[in-house]
């Protein structure tokens, strides 16, 4: 599942756009969870809330976009708690 692209500030008042697309198993449960209005704000709210504390060279590093990746996983998996986040993967990522 893929969601709407993120835009937001940075900590270091650089800006980001980020779209990120999870695979969650078993498929069904992907599209119950995209069907979910209040499950899909809840992620974004995670996601944003994650991305916003972040400064934009700690992002740009591989290793630093590899660790907010991870991080994504695991807020994800906490909100979808009866299905397997099994990766997030960024569709998008730009730093301005």
């Amino acid at each position: 599942m893929t969601l709407d692209p993120f835009v937001t500030n940075l900590a270091d008042e650089r800006r980001a756009r980020v779209q990120v697309a999870l695979a969650v198993a078993p498929v069904s449960r992907s599209g119950e969870v995209q069907a979910d209005a209040l499950l899909v704000a809840r992620l974004r709210d995670k996601i944003l809330t994650m991305l916003a504390a972040r400064a934009s060279e700690e992002l740009s590093s591989p290793k630093g976009k590899e660790d907010f990746r991870k991080q994504v996983q695991i807020a994800a998996q906490q909100v979808i708690a009866d299905g397997e986040v099994q990766e997030a993967l960024f569709v998008d990522f730009v730093i301005q």
